[in-house]
């Protein structure tokens, strides 16, 4: 009979532990990306191409948590938010070996900023991903133009003095947009390249090629000569390249040229690490987008168009 009453708070006991334990191993599911997305993570790299090989919690200088210690409320207050890193190893198109890094941290602040659930400025976790897998696609395009189009007229010293990337206008996108654009069947690492985004329909994307003015400033010069005299032959070279997609109105033309000094930028930059690296880079452009919106009879960012 003892037996019998011991045996019977066995069965609660377990049933308590799996509950406990579920709730335990669907927390880890839902936070860890590369297992929670791992089948939009196979459709981008591709099935076998890819694979974590570590992950970081960090704190953020860009948002923060409330903490309340019932037990101590003086200690309660304001923390650094966290979030989360993980550094993905995969083999690009050329068949060399990448490291990325895919973070929730733009999820976590745009979440704080738009705390209401229902809010249609707040992102879905797939939606976050989406947009830290475009803005990182953004430089693997931006990289290839450079590589095939600026590499054929400059030397290494002057193409090092200018960076290509894929932007957009209008400002952010609506979170749709990164879901549509994990849906897209270009949306890899094998496909997607500039032409793939100037074509695309889902919004106003751009190419977008930059020179630094304290990197210029480096060469000699007959260098700096030659830099700003082959403006004229890259620019051809885009047109040649990529008019076809850039001619639909003056106001969604597909490629632009500037030159200005962003010395200020890249010391600021290098104050943050990993992701907050990106996430300083979009508080630097939206300071300068309010400012710019201030200033009336400014001459518009994009005039040079053509």
């Amino acid at each position: 009979m003892k037996e019998k009453k011991h045996s019977g708070w066995k069965l609660p006991l377990v049933i308590l532990v799996l509950i406990l334990a579920g709730f335990a191993a669907g927390w880890y599911y839902m936070r860890t990306w590369p297992l929670r997305f791992h089948g939009e993570l196979d459709q981008f790299f591709g099935a076998g191409n890819w694979k974590t090989v570590s992950e970081q919690t960090k704190e953020s200088m860009m948002y923060s948590d409330y903490i309340t210690v019932r037990s101590a409320p003086s200690l309660s207050g304001e923390r650094a938010g966290r979030f989360h890193e993980w550094d993905i190893a995969f083999t690009n198109q050329d068949g060399e070996q990448e490291l990325w890094i895919v973070s929730d941290h733009t999820l976590k602040i745009n979440n704080d900023e738009h705390w209401f659930p229902l809010d249609p400025e707040r992102y879905t976790a797939r939606q976050a991903l989406g947009q830290e897998l475009m803005e990182l696609s953004f430089a693997m395009a931006g990289d290839q133009i450079h590589k095939e189009i600026l590499q054929e007229f400059l030397p290494e010293a002057e193409a090092g003095c200018v960076t290509v990337d894929i932007s957009f206008r209008g400002g952010w996108p609506e979170g749709k947009v990164y879901g549509q654009l994990l849906k897209e069947p270009w949306f890899n690492i094998q496909e997607v390249n500039a032409e793939q985004y100037l074509r695309s329909d889902l919004y106003d994307f751009f190419i977008d090629i930059l020179a630094y003015n304290y990197r210029v400033d480096d060469l000699s010069e007959a260098e700096r000569q030659h830099l700003f005299s082959s403006l004229g032959d890259i620019e051809q070279a885009l047109r040649d390249t990529y008019g076809e997609y850039a001619d639909y109105a003056e106001a969604s033309k597909r490629w632009r040229w500037y030159h200005e000094d962003e010395a200020f930028d890249d010391v600021f930059i290098q104050l943050f690490r990993g992701r907050d690296q990106q996430v300083a880079k979009l508080w630097l452009d939206l300071v300068r987008a309010k400012a710019a919106a201030m200033k009336s009879g400014e001459v518009n960012a994009y005039a040079d168009e053509q």
